[in-house]
């Protein structure tokens, strides 16, 4: 289906417009807050600022993590819904190079993602639980 992108159009407008998958989002046009951020072969390039004649037609979606509802309880459950698509994709791209990883890049991974809802701890927590299930379940 990407081949029927021109070659200027964006990745995350051929998404929003031609495909109509809105989850990804537009925000800085600058892939510099994440908002645009998916998983392309294992990768998550910030689709604002790749070339949608670039992309490869394999694609990844992750799942939602249990651990957020089981340990944040339903407002951070909500929360989590909105941002969710940002840092599970960013995890799951990495969490598919590398399946095993320590706390600290875990850390890593969620860098340069932005949240104005709240502060970063409850989501950064889940994040390395997250890790942590897929690490228990072999993902």
């Amino acid at each position: 289906f990407l081949e029927t992108a021109a070659p200027e159009q964006m990745l995350i407008d051929f998404f929003r417009d031609i495909l109509e998958l809105k989850g990804s989002k537009v925000s800085c046009r600058e892939a510099a807050c994440g908002a645009c951020i998916v998983c392309v072969t294992y990768k998550h390039p910030g689709t604002a600022t790749s070339r949608a004649a670039l992309a490869t037609r394999r694609t990844a979606t992750p799942r939602s993590s249990p651990a957020v509802a089981d340990n944040y309880g339903q407002p951070v459950r909500l929360l989590f819904t909105r941002f969710r698509h940002v840092v599970h994709v960013a995890l799951f791209s990495q969490l598919l190079n590398n399946p095993k990883p320590t706390e600290a890049e875990v850390e890593h991974f969620f860098d340069g993602n932005i949240c104005r809802c709240t502060g970063y701890r409850p989501i950064l927590d889940s994040m390395k639980l997250f890790a942590k299930d897929c690490k228990a379940k072999g993902a």
